[in-house]
Protein backbone atom coordinates (compact mmCIF):
# COMPACT_ATOMS: atom_id res chain seq x y z
CA UNK A 1 0.00 0.00 0.00
CA UNK A 2 1.41 3.24 -1.18
CA UNK A 3 1.65 5.81 1.87
CA UNK A 4 -0.78 8.97 0.94
CA UNK A 5 1.07 12.36 0.26
CA UNK A 6 -1.15 15.83 1.09
CA UNK A 7 0.30 18.17 -0.89
CA UNK A 8 -1.10 21.94 0.27
CA UNK A 9 0.54 24.54 -1.54
CA UNK A 10 -1.24 26.92 0.83
CA UNK A 11 0.85 25.52 3.98
CA UNK A 12 3.82 25.41 2.18
CA UNK A 13 3.36 29.14 1.46
CA UNK A 14 2.69 30.47 4.61
CA UNK A 15 5.58 28.31 6.39
CA UNK A 16 8.39 29.44 3.90
CA UNK A 17 7.11 33.14 4.48
CA UNK A 18 6.97 32.65 8.18
CA UNK A 19 10.76 31.64 7.79
CA UNK A 20 11.68 34.42 5.72
CA UNK A 21 10.39 37.03 7.71
CA UNK A 22 11.85 35.66 10.95
CA UNK A 23 15.24 35.98 9.95
CA UNK A 24 14.33 39.69 8.71
CA UNK A 25 12.74 40.49 12.23
CA UNK A 26 15.82 41.44 13.64
CA UNK A 27 16.49 43.67 10.82
CA UNK A 28 13.24 45.56 11.45
CA UNK A 29 13.77 45.83 14.74
CA UNK A 30 17.56 47.04 13.88
CA UNK A 31 16.00 49.67 11.32
CA UNK A 32 13.05 50.74 14.60
CA UNK A 33 15.61 51.43 16.86
CA UNK A 34 15.02 49.29 19.02
CA UNK A 35 18.47 48.10 19.26
CA UNK A 36 18.56 46.28 22.82
CA UNK A 37 15.25 44.45 21.59
CA UNK A 38 17.42 43.36 18.38
CA UNK A 39 20.83 42.09 20.27
CA UNK A 40 18.90 40.17 22.53
CA UNK A 41 17.35 38.53 19.66
CA UNK A 42 20.67 38.21 17.69
CA UNK A 43 22.79 36.86 20.40
CA UNK A 44 19.85 33.88 21.45
CA UNK A 45 19.81 33.35 17.56
CA UNK A 46 23.73 33.47 17.16
CA UNK A 47 24.11 31.30 20.41
CA UNK A 48 26.36 28.01 20.10
CA UNK A 49 25.85 27.98 16.57
CA UNK A 50 29.01 27.03 14.56
CA UNK A 51 27.52 28.08 11.24
CA UNK A 52 26.53 32.01 11.52
CA UNK A 53 23.80 33.02 9.75
CA UNK A 54 25.00 36.54 8.04
CA UNK A 55 21.64 38.15 8.42
CA UNK A 56 21.98 38.01 12.05
CA UNK A 57 26.19 38.75 12.80
CA UNK A 58 24.99 42.41 10.46
CA UNK A 59 22.13 42.87 12.57
CA UNK A 60 23.79 42.39 15.97
CA UNK A 61 27.08 44.51 14.62
CA UNK A 62 24.86 47.20 13.82
CA UNK A 63 22.55 47.58 16.54
CA UNK A 64 25.78 47.09 19.35
CA UNK A 65 27.53 50.22 17.28
CA UNK A 66 24.51 52.07 17.22
CA UNK A 67 23.48 51.77 20.53
CA UNK A 68 26.72 52.45 22.36
CA UNK A 69 27.26 55.43 19.90
CA UNK A 70 23.38 56.49 21.32
CA UNK A 71 24.53 55.95 24.84
CA UNK A 72 27.70 57.52 24.84
CA UNK A 73 26.11 60.54 23.35
CA UNK A 74 23.52 60.51 25.99
CA UNK A 75 26.49 60.36 28.44
CA UNK A 76 28.31 63.34 26.74
CA UNK A 77 25.14 65.53 27.07
CA UNK A 78 24.34 64.34 30.94
CA UNK A 79 28.05 65.45 32.04
CA UNK A 80 27.35 68.91 30.86
CA UNK A 81 24.83 68.84 32.80
CA UNK A 82 26.51 68.09 35.99
CA UNK A 83 23.87 67.59 38.82
CA UNK A 84 23.08 64.24 40.63
CA UNK A 85 20.04 63.19 38.64
CA UNK A 86 22.22 63.25 35.61
CA UNK A 87 25.05 61.34 37.37
CA UNK A 88 22.28 59.13 38.30
CA UNK A 89 20.94 58.80 34.56
CA UNK A 90 24.71 57.90 33.78
CA UNK A 91 25.20 55.35 36.16
CA UNK A 92 22.05 53.75 34.71
CA UNK A 93 23.01 54.05 31.07
CA UNK A 94 26.73 52.96 31.84
CA UNK A 95 25.02 49.70 33.38
CA UNK A 96 22.57 49.31 29.97
CA UNK A 97 26.10 49.32 28.15
CA UNK A 98 28.01 46.34 30.31
CA UNK A 99 24.71 44.35 30.34
CA UNK A 100 24.69 44.79 26.80
CA UNK A 101 28.54 44.19 26.12
CA UNK A 102 27.96 40.87 28.12
CA UNK A 103 25.81 39.21 25.75
CA UNK A 104 27.82 39.58 23.35
CA UNK A 105 30.79 38.99 25.01
CA UNK A 106 30.62 35.07 25.20
CA UNK A 107 30.10 34.79 21.44
CA UNK A 108 33.27 37.01 20.34
CA UNK A 109 34.97 36.07 18.05
CA UNK A 110 31.44 36.70 15.83
CA UNK A 111 32.57 35.36 12.13
CA UNK A 112 29.52 34.61 10.29
CA UNK A 113 29.65 31.66 7.22
CA UNK A 114 31.32 33.55 4.92
CA UNK A 115 34.21 34.41 7.21
CA UNK A 116 33.09 37.93 7.81
CA UNK A 117 34.23 39.09 11.50
CA UNK A 118 32.47 41.49 13.07
CA UNK A 119 33.57 44.47 14.67
CA UNK A 120 32.78 45.43 18.23
CA UNK A 121 34.14 48.23 20.48
CA UNK A 122 33.58 47.77 23.50
CA UNK A 123 33.29 50.89 26.43
CA UNK A 124 35.20 50.74 29.22
CA UNK A 125 32.14 50.84 31.78
CA UNK A 126 34.08 50.49 35.11
CA UNK A 127 35.85 53.55 34.87
CA UNK A 128 32.25 55.54 33.95
CA UNK A 129 30.27 53.55 36.72
CA UNK A 130 33.04 54.52 39.41
CA UNK A 131 33.11 58.12 38.68
CA UNK A 132 28.92 58.52 37.96
CA UNK A 133 28.93 56.81 41.21
CA UNK A 134 31.26 59.07 43.26
CA UNK A 135 29.59 62.22 41.24
CA UNK A 136 26.00 61.19 41.78
CA UNK A 137 26.95 60.09 45.87
CA UNK A 138 28.48 63.26 47.01
CA UNK A 139 25.55 65.74 45.03
CA UNK A 140 22.57 64.06 46.52
CA UNK A 141 24.86 63.86 49.64
CA UNK A 142 24.95 67.65 49.75
CA UNK A 143 21.79 67.66 48.75
CA UNK A 144 20.48 65.40 51.75
CA UNK A 145 22.37 67.76 54.19
CA UNK A 146 20.54 70.73 52.90
CA UNK A 147 16.77 69.48 53.24
CA UNK A 148 18.33 67.95 57.09
CA UNK A 149 19.26 71.67 57.76
CA UNK A 150 15.68 72.73 57.19
CA UNK A 151 14.51 69.19 59.10
CA UNK A 152 16.25 70.23 62.28
CA UNK A 153 13.93 73.32 62.32
CA UNK A 154 10.84 71.41 62.58
CA UNK A 155 10.19 70.54 58.97
CA UNK A 156 8.62 67.44 58.38
CA UNK A 157 8.27 67.70 54.88
CA UNK A 158 12.11 68.61 54.56
CA UNK A 159 13.06 65.10 56.83
CA UNK A 160 11.73 63.06 54.59
CA UNK A 161 13.27 64.49 51.50
CA UNK A 162 16.61 64.29 53.24
CA UNK A 163 15.53 60.89 54.20
CA UNK A 164 14.92 59.72 50.35
CA UNK A 165 17.69 61.71 49.33
CA UNK A 166 20.19 60.01 50.89
CA UNK A 167 18.44 56.77 50.32
CA UNK A 168 19.37 56.59 46.84
CA UNK A 169 22.97 56.89 47.77
CA UNK A 170 23.01 53.58 49.11
CA UNK A 171 22.23 52.42 45.49
CA UNK A 172 25.50 53.69 44.93
CA UNK A 173 27.55 52.94 48.12
CA UNK A 174 25.79 51.43 51.35
CA UNK A 175 28.82 53.03 53.53
CA UNK A 176 29.50 56.07 52.04
CA UNK A 177 30.50 58.98 54.71
CA UNK A 178 27.89 58.94 57.56
CA UNK A 179 25.30 58.50 55.14
CA UNK A 180 23.79 55.55 57.40
CA UNK A 181 23.29 58.13 60.42
CA UNK A 182 22.15 61.19 58.71
CA UNK A 183 18.93 58.78 57.29
CA UNK A 184 18.52 57.23 60.84
CA UNK A 185 18.56 61.07 61.81
CA UNK A 186 16.01 61.99 58.80
CA UNK A 187 13.83 59.32 60.12
CA UNK A 188 13.47 60.27 63.19
CA UNK A 189 13.20 63.83 62.39
CA UNK A 190 10.22 63.47 59.69
CA UNK A 191 8.28 61.14 62.29
CA UNK A 192 4.55 62.86 62.90
CA UNK A 193 4.12 61.85 66.92
CA UNK A 194 0.26 61.59 67.56
CA UNK A 195 -0.87 61.73 71.23
CA UNK A 196 -4.15 60.20 72.36
CA UNK A 197 -6.45 60.47 75.39
CA UNK A 198 -10.03 60.25 76.20
CA UNK A 199 -11.66 63.10 77.21
CA UNK A 200 -15.13 62.85 79.51
CA UNK A 201 -16.98 66.13 78.96
CA UNK A 202 -20.48 64.38 79.77
CA UNK A 203 -21.71 65.06 83.22
CA UNK A 204 -21.95 61.60 84.23
CA UNK A 205 -18.80 59.21 85.48
CA UNK A 206 -17.04 57.61 83.15
CA UNK A 207 -16.45 53.74 84.91
CA UNK A 208 -12.91 52.61 85.08
CA UNK A 209 -13.70 49.35 82.60
CA UNK A 210 -14.99 51.70 80.32
CA UNK A 211 -12.19 54.08 79.82
CA UNK A 212 -9.83 51.18 80.05
CA UNK A 213 -12.03 49.89 76.85
CA UNK A 214 -11.50 53.28 74.80
CA UNK A 215 -7.50 53.75 75.70
CA UNK A 216 -7.28 50.04 75.09
CA UNK A 217 -5.54 50.61 71.93
CA UNK A 218 -2.97 48.53 69.80
CA UNK A 219 -1.09 51.39 68.99
CA UNK A 220 1.65 49.17 66.75
CA UNK A 221 -1.25 48.54 64.70
CA UNK A 222 -1.53 52.58 63.74
CA UNK A 223 2.03 53.27 63.41
CA UNK A 224 3.30 53.75 60.10
CA UNK A 225 7.12 54.36 59.10
CA UNK A 226 6.29 57.91 59.32
CA UNK A 227 3.87 58.28 61.77
CA UNK A 228 3.65 57.23 65.86
CA UNK A 229 0.51 56.88 68.42
CA UNK A 230 1.37 57.39 72.09
CA UNK A 231 -0.90 57.03 74.84
CA UNK A 232 -1.04 58.55 77.76
CA UNK A 233 1.40 60.99 78.99
CA UNK A 234 4.76 61.85 77.07
CA UNK A 235 8.09 63.52 77.84
CA UNK A 236 8.03 65.40 74.82
CA UNK A 237 5.96 67.71 72.79
CA UNK A 238 3.64 65.95 70.05
CA UNK A 239 3.16 67.35 66.82
CA UNK A 240 -0.77 66.28 66.90
CA UNK A 241 -3.48 65.74 69.87
CA UNK A 242 -6.03 62.93 68.96
CA UNK A 243 -8.90 63.38 71.42
CA UNK A 244 -11.93 61.13 71.89
CA UNK A 245 -14.65 63.23 73.73
CA UNK A 246 -17.04 61.63 75.64
CA UNK A 247 -19.67 63.66 75.36
CA UNK A 248 -22.59 61.75 76.86
CA UNK A 249 -23.87 58.28 78.07
CA UNK A 250 -27.38 56.65 77.80
CA UNK A 251 -27.52 53.99 80.31
CA UNK A 252 -30.34 51.44 80.51
CA UNK A 253 -31.78 49.83 83.40
CA UNK A 254 -29.19 47.72 86.27
CA UNK A 255 -29.16 44.35 86.56
CA UNK A 256 -28.16 42.83 89.71
CA UNK A 257 -27.64 39.22 90.00
CA UNK A 258 -26.86 37.74 93.67
CA UNK A 259 -24.91 34.52 94.58
CA UNK A 260 -24.35 32.93 98.14
CA UNK A 261 -22.18 29.80 98.16
CA UNK A 262 -19.60 28.44 100.70
CA UNK A 263 -15.87 27.75 100.38
CA UNK A 264 -13.60 25.32 102.39
CA UNK A 265 -10.39 24.93 102.71
CA UNK A 266 -7.95 22.22 103.97
CA UNK A 267 -4.83 24.47 105.59
CA UNK A 268 -1.62 23.15 107.65
CA UNK A 269 -1.62 24.70 111.20
CA UNK A 270 1.80 23.90 112.32
CA UNK A 271 4.11 20.53 113.67
CA UNK A 272 3.62 18.34 116.48
CA UNK A 273 5.82 15.55 117.87
CA UNK A 274 4.94 11.69 116.95
CA UNK A 275 4.21 9.94 120.14
CA UNK A 276 4.33 6.18 121.06
CA UNK A 277 1.34 4.21 123.17
CA UNK A 278 3.23 5.04 126.05
CA UNK A 279 2.68 9.11 125.44
CA UNK A 280 6.33 9.84 124.66
CA UNK A 281 7.47 11.73 121.86
CA UNK A 282 8.99 9.16 119.10
CA UNK A 283 12.98 10.22 117.95
CA UNK A 284 14.88 8.86 114.97
CA UNK A 285 18.11 7.66 114.79
CA UNK A 286 19.84 10.62 116.00
CA UNK A 287 17.85 11.38 118.90
CA UNK A 288 15.60 14.26 117.16
CA UNK A 289 11.94 14.37 117.81
CA UNK A 290 9.52 13.10 114.75
CA UNK A 291 7.60 15.88 113.66
CA UNK A 292 4.19 15.86 111.66
CA UNK A 293 2.30 18.53 109.74
CA UNK A 294 -1.06 18.91 110.85
CA UNK A 295 -4.16 20.52 109.35
CA UNK A 296 -7.58 21.85 109.71
CA UNK A 297 -10.41 22.86 107.93
CA UNK A 298 -11.47 26.51 107.49
CA UNK A 299 -14.52 27.60 106.02
CA UNK A 300 -16.21 31.18 104.63
CA UNK A 301 -19.91 32.25 103.62
CA UNK A 302 -19.26 34.21 100.43
CA UNK A 303 -21.96 36.63 98.72
CA UNK A 304 -21.05 37.69 95.32
CA UNK A 305 -22.76 40.40 93.49
CA UNK A 306 -22.44 41.35 90.11
CA UNK A 307 -23.99 44.55 88.42
CA UNK A 308 -24.44 44.57 84.74
CA UNK A 309 -25.79 47.88 83.03
CA UNK A 310 -25.97 48.99 78.80
CA UNK A 311 -25.16 51.91 77.83
CA UNK A 312 -24.62 54.37 74.43
CA UNK A 313 -21.75 55.93 74.22
CA UNK A 314 -22.26 59.22 72.03
CA UNK A 315 -18.41 61.17 71.28
CA UNK A 316 -16.51 62.70 69.40
CA UNK A 317 -13.06 62.70 67.74
CA UNK A 318 -10.88 65.62 67.44
CA UNK A 319 -7.63 65.68 66.18
CA UNK A 320 -5.68 68.73 66.71
CA UNK A 321 -2.62 69.89 64.81
CA UNK A 322 -0.06 71.41 68.52
CA UNK A 323 1.75 73.46 66.44
CA UNK A 324 -0.44 75.59 64.79
CA UNK A 325 -3.64 74.95 66.79
CA UNK A 326 -5.77 73.90 64.00
CA UNK A 327 -8.44 71.54 63.93
CA UNK A 328 -7.74 68.97 61.33
CA UNK A 329 -9.95 66.24 61.74
CA UNK A 330 -13.32 66.14 63.64
CA UNK A 331 -15.97 62.72 63.63
CA UNK A 332 -18.90 61.80 65.55
CA UNK A 333 -19.13 58.28 67.03
CA UNK A 334 -21.77 56.81 68.48
CA UNK A 335 -21.16 53.53 70.24
CA UNK A 336 -22.41 50.63 72.66
CA UNK A 337 -21.21 49.32 75.69
CA UNK A 338 -21.42 47.15 78.95
CA UNK A 339 -20.62 48.86 82.24
CA UNK A 340 -20.24 45.53 84.37
CA UNK A 341 -18.71 45.21 88.18
CA UNK A 342 -18.37 42.64 90.61
CA UNK A 343 -17.23 42.48 94.55
CA UNK A 344 -17.47 40.02 97.19
CA UNK A 345 -18.50 39.50 100.66
CA UNK A 346 -17.78 36.73 103.09
CA UNK A 347 -18.41 35.70 106.65
CA UNK A 348 -15.28 33.21 108.48
CA UNK A 349 -12.04 32.67 107.72
CA UNK A 350 -10.85 34.66 104.81
CA UNK A 351 -7.82 31.79 104.20
CA UNK A 352 -10.57 29.38 103.24
CA UNK A 353 -11.16 31.82 99.67
CA UNK A 354 -10.20 30.68 96.61
CA UNK A 355 -8.16 32.87 94.11
CA UNK A 356 -10.66 33.21 92.15
CA UNK A 357 -13.36 34.50 94.68
CA UNK A 358 -10.44 37.16 96.12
Amino acid sequence: MRPTIYKNTGILAVLAIFLLSACANIQKVVDKGDYDLAIKMATKKLRGKTKKKVKYVIALEEAFQKANKNDMARIDYLKRRNDANAWEKIFNTANGIAYRQNLISPLLPVIDEEGYKANFTFVKTDIILNHSAEMASELLYQEGRAHLALAQRGNKNSARQAYNVFAKIKKFDRNYKDVITLTAKAHELGIVHIAYRVANRSNGFLPANVNRHLTNINTNSLNTFWEQYHIGAVNFEPDYEMVLNVDNIDLGPEIVNEKEFQEKKKISTGFKAVKDKGGNPKVDTTGKKIMVETFAWVTADVLRTSQRREGCIHARMVVRNLKTNAIVSHRKFVGKTVFENCFVEFWGDKRALSPATV
